[in-house]
């Protein structure tokens, strides 16, 4: 064939091949998927009479964060019940995500290293405390204070005081969604640093999708989760989250527990808000293995996170060995590559 009717013939299905992939491939509006974004691996740092033991593990170079829970947290709930009794105003240390105020102080002799890389994320939970009083512990959190760095994040939640379960209560007290947005006015005014950044809560089980895109309207850039324990409703939420686009617009991180024995995982499955009645919840503990069966528990562990890592959207890992035996099976899966390192650079 000619070569002047070849031309024209091939550049028009040329520009129209264009435009399909134009209109197909890049993002159109807000809702669109990208491309996955590198993994970020944040680990829960041991805080109280047990500060420091986690060292080994902050020190190894695989997690671009550690987050400062504000008390210990319980394992078990005994140790749950019994940290509301002693806790002034009854304040319950629930778990990484859900810990109320700061109180606790790195032991004498213990200061804290913050490796290359990494960033520290403090915690500041609304509890009952007035706006003037949170915006304080904000900025003091940012200037380090307690025995700790300076953050470049803050962890915003609601807390765990039971009298914020009280009916009407709530409408009267600070939430995580009014933190939000007083921290992003106070970065704006100069009261933090303009490069703080601003992390929340949320939990696959219970949590509206609703509710998590008004916390990421709200200014949050990271989204740290309850384990995804509750398989069904997790996955169901994590791809509704990334087919309307807020595994996009924020980091959503998983929570990984390293959970070694039955009455740990009751536990667990107590935070996420599994009922008595629930199912699903009954069967993850029925068909959990003996804690004196090793390999057992660590096969367990090993497949809770290959699926939390195969969801749709998933931005991180947040990993929690709240136990010695916990942080060994930690360092064993950052070992053989079950755990991914943190990809280096990584916005966190």
């Amino acid at each position: 064939m000619h070569a002047s009717r070849v031309g024209p013939r091939l550049y028009t299905r040329s520009a129209r091949f264009i435009r399909r992939l134009a209109s197909t491939s890049l993002p159109q509006d807000g809702n669109a998927v990208p491309l996955p974004r590198p993994l970020l691996l944040t680990l829960e740092r041991k805080v109280g009479r047990e500060a420091g033991s986690d060292e080994e593990l902050w020190r190894s170079g695989a997690f671009g964060a550690g987050v400062v829970p504000d008390l210990p947290p319980a394992t078990t709930l005994r140790q749950l019940a019994a940290q509301a009794l002693r806790l002034p105003g009854g304040h319950v240390a629930q778990s990484p995500t859900t810990a109320p105020p700061a109180t606790c102080r790195a032991p004498a002799g213990l200061t804290p290293q913050q490796p290359p890389g990494c960033i520290t994320v403090r915690s500041v939970a609304a509890q009952l405390r007035s706006r003037e009083d949170l915006r304080r512990r904000m900025a003091a959190a940012v200037a380090g204070s307690e025995g700790h760095p300076p953050a470049q994040a803050l962890l915003l939640l609601s807390g765990g005081h039971p009298v914020r379960t009280l009916p009407i209560v709530p409408h009267f007290l600070g939430n995580s969604l009014s933190m939000l947005r007083d921290a992003g006015t106070a970065r704006s005014r100069g009261e933090l640093p303009a490069d703080t950044r601003l992390w929340a809560v949320a939990n696959p089980g219970s949590e509206t999708l609703r509710r998590l895109a008004a916390k990421v309207e709200a200014g949050a850039s990271t989204v740290l989760t309850q384990p995804p324990l509750l398989w069904r409703r997790s996955r169901e939420w994590m791809e509704r989250a990334a087919e309307n686009g807020l595994t996009h617009r924020a980091r959503i991180v998983l929570g990984v527990p390293l959970i070694t024995s039955r009455s740990n995982l009751e536990f667990w499955l107590f935070l996420i808000g599994a009922g008595a009645g629930d199912e699903e919840a009954a069967q993850l503990l029925a068909d959990f293995p003996a804690s004196q069966d090793a390999e057992g528990v660590r096969a367990w562990n090993a497949d809770l996170i290959r699926r939390t890592l195969d969801l749709p959207g998933v931005g991180g890992l947040h990993v929690m060995p709240l136990t010695k035996r916990a942080r060994q099976l930690t360092q064993g899966f950052l070992q053989d590559g079950t755990l991914p390192k943190s990809c280096p650079g990584v916005e966190a």
